[in-house]
């Protein structure tokens, strides 16, 4: 009985934990239906949220299909960026469709939505994939596959813990979260997530045990007062 109850206590402090800490979050989780142990190569945009920077704004843009060479040539026409794609980078293809959105936003959306990532120095932007960012910057990846929670529901907790670069992609369909971060946090965040995904409920084991001197009702009141 103190087994039963200390594991519905467990399971009460993991509800309190995720509704702590699911409003304070900031990071970014993008949630898709993608390969998770590579780029995705085509990416559909809608209109980001609005927020205040500097970099001019572009009236309108419908893009079908196409290089994504194209969405970054507008960018650096309108701000004097030289953004540069890699080989792996240059390959993909995007669908997106966006009304007065600024070159910051728009140069964000894209690469995040496409599964990229930009390394950025002044006015040079270089973009590529997180392998390669991995090779050069020291970004390590991690596939952590949840055998008992929703990727969803970690996700949601994992965030306030990402570094600035890092990022977490779901694979809902094998529940399974796709982690890009520095060596030293993403052993941290492994952690973190090793010690949430636990069964929702303790395993419950059946016994019939036969009583030969007590009475098996006045046996279950006296359990239940444990």
């Amino acid at each position: 009985m103190l087994n039963i109850l200390a594991a519905k206590n467990i399971i009460l402090s993991f509800v309190l934990l995720l509704s702590i800490i699911s409003p304070t979050v900031t990071k970014e989780t993008v949630t898709a239906d993608f390969n998770p142990f590579g780029p995705s190569q085509t990416s559909t945009l809608s209109k980001p949220e609005t927020s205040l920077d500097p970099s001019p704004v572009i009236p309108q843009l419908a893009l079908e299909n196409s290089d994504i060479s194209e969405p970054f040539q507008i960018i650096s026409d309108s701000t004097g960026w030289s953004i540069f794609p890699t080989t792996e980078v240059s390959k993909a293809k995007v669908t997106l469709f966006a009304k007065d959105i600024s070159a910051q936003q728009l140069l964000e959306a894209v690469v995040t939505l496409a599964g990229f990532i930009y390394h950025r120095e002044d006015d040079i932007i270089s973009v590529m994939t997180y392998d390669e960012y991995m090779q050069f910057y020291g970004l390590a990846k991690k596939v952590v596959t949840l055998k008992h929670v929703s990727a969803e529901s970690i996700g949601a907790v994992i965030k306030s813990f990402l570094s600035k670069l890092g990022k977490s992609v779901i694979h809902t369909q094998t529940n399974t979260i796709v982690l890009f971060e520095s060596e030293a946090n993403l052993e941290t965040i492994v952690s973190i997530i090793e010690q949430l995904d636990t069964p929702a409920e303790a395993e419950t084991i059946i016994e019939v045990v036969d009583l030969n001197y007590m009475d098996a009702e006045v046996l279950a009141e006296t359990l239940q007062m444990a």
